[in-house]
């Protein structure tokens, strides 16, 4: 069974963790496939931002309908909530905040 299956499956991160590939920025980095009226949730940290890109698939996070080929800035936010309008592939970059100069 795909361990990306209805969950968000960390592929990328700064410390190797859950078997994911090291990534020397600050960074996780989230794959998943999500069957249609399936959804996921993930919580952000203080100080951090997110891009989710759909791959292929339509999905609605925090109710905005996107598409193949789109992407989505989260800012600003506890969470994103994620639902599968038809069978979809996501990645989610879960990234740290960077600072207004």
């Amino acid at each position: 069974m795909d361990e990306r299956k209805n969950r968000l499956r960390l592929v990328g991160s700064q410390d190797a963790r859950d078997r994911s590939v090291v990534i020397h920025q600050n960074i996780e980095l989230y794959a998943s496939l999500l069957d249609a009226g399936k959804t996921l949730e993930h919580s952000f940290r203080p100080g951090r931002v997110a891009w989710l890109q759909v791959a292929r698939g339509r999905l609605t996070p925090n109710g905005i309908a996107v598409g193949e080929g789109d992407g989505v800035a989260i800012a600003d936010e506890a969470s994103v909530r994620v639902v599968g309008q038809e069978d979809a592939e996501l990645l989610l970059f879960d990234l740290a905040k960077r600072d207004a100069k």
